[in-house]
């Protein structure tokens, strides 16, 4: 095949070309072409539906701006905190984190909160929470934090979560009810210090609110929403009621 007199083709030249290649060869050689036809088209779509992924990452995933003094983009800001779950409202804690209410997770998504996670303990009956912060810096933080709790759905969320939980050191009315703490060192979520982190932090984050592999822990499988919240005696400890 002659380079410089097929690059000088028509495209009526070019498809006629095709056909008496296909139309004039055996069938092993059009078998042959097929599978190379094929193979390139899926190459091709398979590449450009990766580059398509990793642009629209690139327009969703936030990515921290701070920088690392070698150059590399920097770690988020960690913050992780203990708290007492009563014994009794683990059907009920698990009901509303099964599925967090999509409202409360773009709040949080909107302030800069990132990866927000909570482990139990069942043997200590506690409640670990981790989760990751990508504003600019500690000022950004604390006005991020003061716009959630002021927030008044997430008000409304914290008034189910919280008789659920049982502070190690707060004093005064409850988050939901607009307490900050009365005494020195209170805090609803007991902070934790970080005491090692080995690298290879997270740079960039899914705009996905909801974890697609996450298993639900709920006994019964029950969940709520905001639009269902979970009913008001469920809000209620087996004690009082007797």
């Amino acid at each position: 095949i002659n380079a410089e007199y097929m690059g000088n083709l028509s495209m009526s030249d070019w498809i006629s070309w095709l056909w008496r290649l296909f139309d004039g060869a055996n069938k092993v050689r059009r078998i042959f072409w097929l599978a190379v036809a094929t193979t390139a088209g899926a190459t091709a779509g398979a590449t450009i539906a990766v580059l398509w992924m990793r642009s629209r990452d690139r327009g969703t995933g936030k990515q921290v701006k701070r920088l690392t003094p070698d150059g590399e983009r920097a770690a988020p800001f960690r913050h992780a905190g203990v708290i007492e779950l009563l014994p009794d409202k683990f059907d009920l804690y698990t009901q509303l984190h099964d599925r967090t209410w999509d409202e409360v997770c773009q709040r949080m998504y909107d302030r800069n909160m990132r990866n927000f996670v909570v482990y139990y303990h069942k043997g200590l009956g506690l409640l670990f929470s981790h989760f990751e912060y990508i504003g600019d810096n500690a000022d950004t933080y604390k006005a991020d934090m003061a716009a959630l709790a002021s927030d008044p759905l997430i008000r409304y969320w914290w008034s189910f979560c919280e008789p659920c939980q049982k502070p190690l050191q707060w004093s005064g009315p409850p988050p939901s009810a607009g307490g900050v703490g009365a005494a020195p060192g209170d805090s609803w979520w007991s902070p934790l210090t970080c005491l090692t982190h080995t690298g290879a932090w997270p740079v960039q984050w899914s705009s996905a609110l909801h974890d697609p592999d996450f298993v639900c822990q709920n006994p019964s499988g029950k969940s709520c929403s905001y639009a269902e919240p979970p009913t008001t005696s469920a809000l209620v400890s087996s004690a009082k009621k007797s």
